[in-house]
């Protein structure tokens, strides 16, 4: 099914008209008839819009976006990345932006580079720890 399918599907399950739903994104309804009719294919952004105003993810307005999305959890481990991105925004908030620059310097470091940063930092630890 082809975006503008998707978009004027979801809208009548959800009984929002296509005057309201233009109004709520800033198009004409002549504009959202061309999106849902596939006269045009709408920009990342108003794809983005549409999907906020109709209360689904964009991916579910695109198959391409979907399908990029799929791949991309296929070739990334999303929980470890979820699980490393809460670990840096904590270690931001505890101690500030400075830190998030130290820790992309350090993995910035080559494996072994990594490894003797990590024996350096312990041996610190164990020399300065309070």
């Amino acid at each position: 099914m082809e975006i503008g399918q998707r978009i004027a599907t979801i809208r009548k399950e959800k009984g929002i008209k296509q005057v309201d739903l233009a109004k709520s994104i800033g198009l004409s309804k002549n504009g959202l008839q061309k999106i849902e009719y596939g006269d045009v294919t709408p920009k990342a952004t108003t794809i983005h819009k549409i999907a906020k105003a109709l209360g689904v993810l964009d991916i579910d307005l695109d198959d391409g976006l979907k399908e990029m999305v799929e791949k991309w959890n296929e070739e990334n481990d999303v929980q470890k990345l979820s699980s490393e991105s809460q670990f840096f925004d904590t270690m931001i908030s505890l101690y500030g932006h400075d830190i998030s620059s130290t820790f992309n310097d350090f993995l910035s470091l080559t494996d072994e580079g990594q490894q003797k940063a990590s024996e350096y930092i312990d041996l610190l630890m164990q020399k300065y720890k309070k």
